[in-house]
């Protein structure tokens, strides 16, 4: 099942981890180009074409270290794609079309367009690759050292998001209510070694919200009734409410059979 996944999602990840930013810094030469056929060789025109090559540079750089990191795939294309276009896209339109004609005008912002495009799509790919790989989550998933995260069930109203993953050697899991750039957070994490055992259960329907973690800011944040998944361990029991108990579960037995 995981053969056939993994070579769609790996044809997604090469498309936007690796193709679309090569692509940025080709566009940042086409800019370049057009600067110089309007003002001529100027040393400094080549520096939007160094921007866009260095946040290339750093993700292809990275891809060994980020090849086992499905979660973060999208925000590596995300952050990749902005930095070029910071540093070599902004740049690099404003040097082509102060050439000062309308050709090279009309060529800057139709390439500028097409690295937003890219910017887009790099994005795009990579969250795809991740979902092609993930979802649905399998057992087999569990014999790979990709690590695999699930949608934390939150009854909180509000801008909050919650994980619990499946890593290489334990299970984390997280939660965080979005506000501006930051917001208050909660981690928590358990290692194999402290791992005596998992299985799936199902929080009832009492009425009253769940409590499940505590932000950095003191408040609370629960989890609605439904599947779940209840972690022993040498100091006592954790629970994630996850909605795919039982595939957690049966990953998280072939994980930890893979290590042992």
């Amino acid at each position: 099942m995981l053969r056939p996944r993994w070579a769609r999602a790996r044809s997604y990840l090469v498309a936007g981890l690796v193709v679309c930013p090569l692509m940025f810094v080709l566009t940042c030469l086409s800019m370049m180009s057009i600067a110089v056929a309007g003002r001529g060789v100027s040393w400094w025109l080549v520096l939007p074409v160094v921007g866009a090559a260095l946040p290339a540079a750093i993700v292809l750089g990275s891809l060994r270290s980020l090849l086992y990191e499905p979660p973060r795939w999208g925000r590596a294309a995300f952050l990749t794609g902005g930095c070029q276009l910071l540093l070599g896209g902004i740049p690099g339109v404003g040097m082509a079309m102060n050439a000062g004609t309308a050709l090279a005008t009309t060529g800057a912002s139709a390439v500028f367009l097409l690295q937003l495009a890219l910017l887009v799509l790099g994005f795009v790919f990579a969250h795809r690759a991740n979902r092609v790989l993930l979802s649905p989550p399998c057992p087999e998933l569990g014999a790979t050292p990709f690590t695999v995260a699930f949608r934390a069930r939150i009854a909180d109203l509000g801008l909050m998001s919650g994980s619990a993953v499946v890593a290489e050697d334990r299970v984390e899991w997280s939660a965080r209510r979005h506000k501006g750039r930051g917001g208050p957070t909660a981690h928590g994490s358990l290692t194999f070694a402290r791992l005596r055992g998992a299985r799936p259960t199902v929080l009832p329907d009492t009425g009253r919200w769940i409590p499940w973690l505590r932000l950095s800011d003191g408040s609370t944040v629960h989890a609605s009734p439904g599947p779940a998944v209840l972690l022993a361990s040498d100091t006592g029991e954790w629970m994630l409410p996850v909605t795919d108990a039982e595939q957690f579960v049966q990953l998280l037995h072939w994980r930890v059979n893979r290590r042992t």
